[in-house]
């Protein structure tokens, strides 16, 4: 009861951009347990926000519960290799040093607006919602390294762009087996091959509901023939 406690005021705190939330960040690693809890409710959000693809797919209902909670461990590993990324920026360029688990439960607090992920399934509203939802965590994400690191803004902007670059790095080199890796993981705990991207999807149902040119031709020779034959008759 004490740890839903802390988790709900920690996710109003950190929406509101209030610096009560420091108070969980200190607490050790209970304050880090607590915060995962924030980034895990985050990434089962955001994939309830994608569920469109696991409906199109056809995922069976246990198989569509194991593959949110399994986004929401996956999620939370990518907020670890992103707060050891800030933390070696800082290090690096300012010679500030945090202890890691103050910089691990910063990062996972910075998933708090991904709460609202599920309202990426809104039609038409769905990707502007996702767009302020990314800006609105980017913003948290410099207050929290500005306060939880002890620097101005302007080195914020340079450890965050730093970390950034780093993640970025990892993703495109060593990264690049762990995600393929991971993307068989997600097929086969949801059981079937799911689509590799929102885009993808988009494109395979356009296909499926916009006839192409040969069917729009094969339609309009028909019913001219339809139009002959009854002027014949």
């Amino acid at each position: 009861m004490e740890y839903l406690t802390l988790l709900w005021r920690a996710i109003l705190d950190t929406l509101q951009f209030n610096q009560d939330v420091f108070q969980v960040v200190i607490n050790g690693w209970l304050g880090v347990g607590v915060a995962a809890g924030v980034a895990f409710l985050g990434g089962v959000s955001l994939l309830v926000g994608q569920s469109v693809i696991l409906f199109v797919n056809r995922v069976r209902p246990p198989r569509f519960f194991a593959s949110l909670l399994l986004n929401g461990v996956l999620y939370v590993g990518d907020l670890l290799v992103w707060a050891w990324a800030v933390r070696l920026a800082a290090r690096l360029l300012l010679g500030v040093q945090i202890p890691l688990w103050e910089s691990i439960a910063l990062m996972f607090l910075t998933a708090a607006p991904m709460l609202f992920g599920f309202l990426i399934l809104m039609p038409y509203l769905g990707p502007v919602i996702e767009r302020l939802l990314k800006v609105w965590s980017f913003l948290l994400t410099y207050q929290l390294v500005a306060l939880g690191y002890g620097i101005n803004w302007w080195h914020t902007v340079w450890v965050v762009g730093a970390g950034w670059l780093m993640t970025l790095v990892l993703h495109n080199t060593v990264g690049w087996p762990l995600a393929a890796a991971l993307r068989r993981l997600r097929n086969w705990v949801a059981g079937v091959h799911l689509e590799h991207s929102t885009e993808e999807l988009v494109v395979k149902l356009s296909n499926l509901l916009v006839p192409n040119q040969e069917e729009i031709s094969e339609l309009g020779m028909a019913k001219r023939n339809s139009d002959y034959i009854n002027t014949e008759l």
